[in-house]
This record gives structure tokens, sequence and C-alpha cells, in this order.
């Protein structure tokens, strides 16, 4: 059973839910889904009580870098880094937002020869240049909301060592930071999924596009959050999206 993995504090335990019904619906038949939470013993006793696989607390091990998307540490969005060490008995985990929804089986996910690299991902539409300020490098980076890690290359190649480092060391101003610091730590060392296996609900995304992907995720304000007024009227097609995402509830 390959790990379907997803990394939330409280505030994303809504989209956990519906993570988790999609995969119920879309994608159970071969994989298993798993929680890594961070929070009070309370909240630990509430993911206890909802999910199977419940891992908590988990130490990053390092600095968690600051940016405007991220005012004070914030070990959820790291943790991801952690799945191939937490899961190293598996041959392939899959890392996912809680603010996205499977639309069907991710078996083809795992189908691609990925070779030697550590993981894959959809490009981001941000050159590495923007997302690490200071690096002079153009390339398009991996996407980091949805990862298929390739364990053993990972483990293999000291990935989570090497963000550390970053996080810990480096003079680069990691401006989404999880994302960055995987760009800027991988370069070019990872395998490029078709660009809309994963789409994005808070962008131009058709529905045929939705329809075709194997996730919906969203970028900017979360499916469950009121959309910000100064965003109204907001186009049909997200309007679709976010009731996409409702239907998971």
């Amino acid at each position: 059973m390959t790990p379907i993995v997803t990394t939330i504090n409280e505030d994303f335990l809504i989209g956990a839910r519906a993570l988790r019904n999609s995969w119920l619906r879309n994608s159970k038949e071969g994989f298993s889904f798993h929680v890594i939470g961070y929070g009070d013993e309370s909240f630990e006793q509430t993911l206890n009580d909802e999910f199977d696989n419940v891992i908590m607390n988990p130490d990053i091990g390092a600095n968690l870098p600051l940016s405007y998307k991220c005012l004070t540490p914030n070990p959820p969005m790291y943790a991801r880094i952690l799945i191939p060490s937490l899961f190293a008995e598996y041959e392939k985990a899959i890392y996912i937002d809680a603010d996205a929804v499977i639309l069907k089986s991710l078996d083809g996910l795992l189908a691609h020869d990925m070779g030697n690299n550590p993981c894959a991902g959809t490009p981001s539409w941000s050159p590495i240049s923007r997302e690490v300020i200071g690096l002079d490098n153009n390339n398009q980076g991996i996407m980091s909301a949805l990862i298929v890690f390739n364990v053993d290359a990972w483990n293999r190649k000291g990935i989570l060592d090497k963000c550390r480092v970053a996080m810990n060391e480096e003079k680069y101003h990691f401006k989404t930071v999880v994302q960055a610091v995987l760009q800027y730590v991988l370069g070019n060392d990872w395998f490029r999924l078709p660009q809309y296996d994963q789409v994005q609900g808070g962008h131009g995304t058709t529905r045929e596009q939705i329809k075709n992907a194997y996730l919906l995720h969203f970028a900017g304000t979360s499916p469950w959050e009121p959309i910000p007024a100064e965003l109204e009227p907001y186009p049909d097609h997200k309007i679709w999206a976010r009731d996409l995402w409702r239907s998971y509830l």
C-alpha cells in the first residue's frame, strides 16, 4: 500500500477531511492515507479519533525560514521533507497539500519511471530565481503541493540533510519557504510530471483541465475560507472548483 501523506495543524483539519474523503472515493485501492499533525494533546486525540494513521509533531531538525507567506515558524509546511525517512520501507510515497482533493486514481503517478530522481512533481509557474531571492537560476522549479517521493533515491542522496543545511546556513531569502527550499536543493534533479496532472483552483484553470487531472489544489485562499471581498466577483470556473471541493466534505 503506497502511503498518501498530508501535513496539518488545527487550521487545516477540514482540508484533511476532504482530502481523506477524496482518497476513499477516488483512489483507495493500493493506497493508505496518513496524517502528520502538529498541535497539543487535544488535537492529537482529535486526529486519532478521525484518522487511522497519525504521526504527531515530528522534529524537522532545522531552523524554519519565515517569509511574507509564513510570519511564524510553520512545521506542517516543512514536514513533507521528512516523509521519505518516516516511510523508508516503501518504494514510493505521495505528499499532497491539505487544501487539495484527489480526482482520480493515483496509479498513473506511480507508473512513471523516475530513474535516479529523488522525487517528482509538476513545474512551478515561477522560475527558481523568483522563489529563492538572490539566486541566479531561471529554471522552472518543482511545485510542492504534490510530490511523489522516490524514497530510496531521496534518502540515498541525503536530500533531507541538504534541506536542513540550506535552512540553517544559506544566505538566500526563501520567498515561498518550503517550495523555495526544495527548489534550491533539488535544482534540476527531479522528475517532471505533465503540467496538468495537478491543477490550481485559484488560477485560470478550466473545467476540462480539472476533469483530466489527478489533483485539484487551491492556490491562494483555501477553499473552506470566505472569498476575500477584494477578489469578488469570483469567476464561475473558480466557484465551480470550490463547489467540487465541498462535495468531498
